[in-house]
């Protein structure tokens, strides 16, 4: 009888040292290959982060400036004829954690009897002291523009 169960035993199968190890280390690759994915997926988040506040704040500079447009006297105008605070214009400055450069053209023709401005937006996060270089914010900036068309009130 003992003999019986003996053989009963070892031919009952069990995992080996071996297997167990491979296994291991199978589901460790598996672990650390998912918490690789965190910093990447951190980075994402804080870009689409960045891009999001430059769109709020480019549409509220640029909402600002075309609600305005037909009141301004564009032969004088001036940095806060806008009314909107902090805002200037032709030089790069900082607003909201934002580094910006805001510029208007006036190009050439017209529509209808209608003026004609050209806006244009250079826009990147910003929360170190100072301001950045233009040249760097036209390498790395978001560009926004938009073109107002306006009569002159009398």
């Amino acid at each position: 009888m003992r003999q019986g169960l003996r053989t009963r035993f070892r031919r009952q199968g069990g995992f080996n040292l071996i297997e167990v190890s491979l296994a291991i280390v199978v589901v460790g690759l598996g672990i650390i290959s998912i918490f690789a994915l965190f910093p990447a997926g951190l980075e994402t988040i804080r870009v689409a982060s960045a891009e999001s506040s430059n769109s709020l704040f480019a549409e509220r500079i640029l909402n600002g400036v075309q609600a305005r447009a037909a009141e301004m006297n564009w032969t004088e105008w001036k940095n806060n004829q806008f009314n909107l605070p902090g805002l200037v214009i032709n030089s790069v400055a900082v607003m909201d954690n934002t580094a910006y450069y805001l510029t208007i053209g006036s190009p050439t023709g017209s529509v209808a009897g209608l003026r004609r401005k050209e806006v244009l937006l250079y826009a990147l996060p910003w929360v170190a002291p100072g301001a950045p270089t233009l040249q760097w914010l036209q390498d790395r900036g978001n560009i926004y523009y938009t073109e107002l068309y306006y009569r002159e009130l009398p």
